[in-house]
């Protein structure tokens, strides 16, 4: 099987990079973990893994890369289940980034530079 690739939406290293390079580091610290719904970690690893990469790749540090990303999978376990949080990746066409994945992500942007 296939490991799944979680990029960082577009729309949201374009609002990081607009935000200035010189985000607050002292708000890039990983989120607490408080979630509804657990996920297995290894799928929890992967998602972040694979979306700090993105956006490291992307133009950003690790630091707020990690900060969103973490924040990110926080959401999606509070929002979905672990069925519906498959399904919903499972349904999206190769290549596009579903709807939710931009605003939970801008969300997450969103605490990291207030």
């Amino acid at each position: 099987m296939k490991t799944p690739t979680f990029k960082l939406p577009a729309i949201v290293t374009c609002l990081l990079m607009l935000s200035g390079a010189g985000l607050p580091v002292a708000n890039a610290q990983t989120p607490q973990q408080n979630t509804t719904n657990t996920y297995p970690q290894e799928l929890v690893e992967v998602f972040t893994q694979s979306c700090v990469t993105s956006a490291v790749d992307s133009g950003l540090t690790e630091q707020p890369a990690q900060f969103i990303c973490s924040c990110s999978i926080q959401k999606f376990q509070n929002r979905y289940t672990l069925e519906e949080f498959i399904e919903l990746t499972q349904q999206t066409p190769a290549g596009t980034i579903p709807e939710v994945f931009t605003e939970i992500t801008s969300s997450c942007v969103a605490e990291l530079i207030n």
